[in-house]
């Protein structure tokens, strides 16, 4: 299997996920740092890899209604990855078809009738996926749901699991050692500041030069808020005991204007290796 395709490092991902229950990011790092993908190719097994995770339950739902026999882990994952582009994704379906069945091994017979059928009767499925509880629907985990429906009512623990679903929008933060966040909103037509915090700025697409020249760092406002909150001084030792990929790391040594001590520690080797990466 060919590490450079994109749906055979996705299928790769799921397993890694899968059997060692390490954090989504945490793999897909180390699926994208073992092979040299092209930039598209890199955005497709990111999209399709995160897009399975987050539509787990729904995407077996559908197995569950093309299939009345088990399915083992290694066809499932196949499947899941070839559903996503169908229900998920603007995939041509004889691309979704064709390249996800090419994975499929001694399967392919089944994955290729299962995607072709769910094909016809997609309409059907969607039909069923809408009418389906919340936990399919949404792939959240019951306790959850149910935690939210007492608290919230049904309506707003609905809403919560509509958007907590939803693909996250781009967020950075200024570098504010190296620049201005008015700096860094003159240099992209399509940056604009967030509400949210001072130094986030919420982008489509980020400038490259932002990244290779460490000028910012992708980080949600809420992380932001939390470090404001133990407001950190120059000269300072400060302990960040679950430090890694580095957000609040960085801001804090950012806040600290570089000067004191900060011990960042974490569970992950290679969560830590992200964070010695980010630092630099």
């Amino acid at each position: 299997m060919s590490r450079a395709n994109p749906r055979a490092g996705c299928v790769e991902a799921l397993d890694r996920w899968e059997a060692e229950r390490k954090f989504a990011d945490e793999v897909l790092h180390e699926i994208l740092a073992e092979a040299q993908f092209t930039p598209l190719d890199r955005a497709f097994l990111t999209e399709a890899f995160y897009g399975v995770v987050r539509n787990l339950n729904r995407l077996d739902f559908i197995i569950s209604q093309l299939r009345d026999d088990s399915v083992d882990m290694a066809t499932r994952q196949v499947l899941r990855l070839g559903f996503y582009q169908i229900f998920h994704m603007r995939t041509p379906h004889h691309a979704a078809v064709n390249e996800t069945v090419n994975l499929a091994g001694r399967a392919r017979g089944l994955v290729n009738a299962l995607l072709r059928r769910s094909i016809r009767e997609q309409e059907e499925l969607q039909n069923l996926i809408d009418s389906s509880p919340l936990a399919i629907r949404f792939s959240h985990p019951e306790f959850l749901i149910e935690r939210w429906r007492e608290k919230f009512g049904e309506t707003e623990a609905e809403n919560i699991c509509r958007w907590n679903n939803t693909p996250a929008e781009i967020y950075v933060r200024a570098n504010g050692i190296k620049v201005t966040t008015g700096e860094l909103l003159n240099t992209a037509h399509d940056a604009e500041l967030s509400p949210a915090h001072p130094l986030s700025i919420r982008v489509r697409q980020i400038p490259y030069p932002w990244i290779v020249h460490g000028l910012c760092y992708v980080q949600d406002p809420s992380t932001l808020i939390s470090c404001d909150l133990l407001a950190p001084k120059p000269g300072e030792n400060i302990l960040d005991a679950c430090a890694a990929p580095g957000g609040k790391t960085t801001y804090i040594a950012q806040l600290m204007e570089n000067t004191g001590t900060i011990a960042a520690c974490d569970t992950s080797p290679s969560r830590m290796h992200r964070l010695d990466e980010n630092l630099q």
